[in-house]
């Protein structure tokens, strides 16, 4: 079973991803509403995969990231992107995270990106 850390400021994509993980058999060790608790939930819980919205209040996902791994916390990384930043997605992936979403996305793709991991 993939243990996985949950990083995202909206409590409701926090609540509704945890539980469609949960209901697929993934376990979420962890959740944070922004980058700094998110690093520390990572540290404290030592998950395999990492679940990152990029858009954090106080830094971006790529940045949360780059920490962890500066922390030497080489974690599988998908990066959760709005619409608007879909040209991005490409550089995302060239900078270590495994994967991305493009949010809005389905319960079916959230489960099939972390299930490829």
């Amino acid at each position: 079973m993939k243990n996985i850390v949950i990083i995202d400021n909206s409590v409701f994509t926090q609540n509704h991803s945890k539980q469609t993980l949960i209901q697929n058999n993934f376990n979420v060790v962890g959740t944070a509403l922004d980058g700094d608790s998110g690093i520390n939930t990572v540290l404290d819980n030592d998950p395999d995969i990492v679940l990152i919205d990029n858009v954090l209040p106080d830094m971006e996902g790529m940045d949360v990231m780059q920490i962890l791994k500066s922390e030497g916390m080489e974690k599988d990384v998908i990066i959760v992107i709005p619409h608007h930043q879909q040209l991005f997605a490409e550089n995302l992936t060239r900078m270590g995270a495994k994967d991305y979403i493009i949010r809005p996305f389905t319960d079916e793709v959230l489960v099939e990106k972390i299930s490829q991991l």
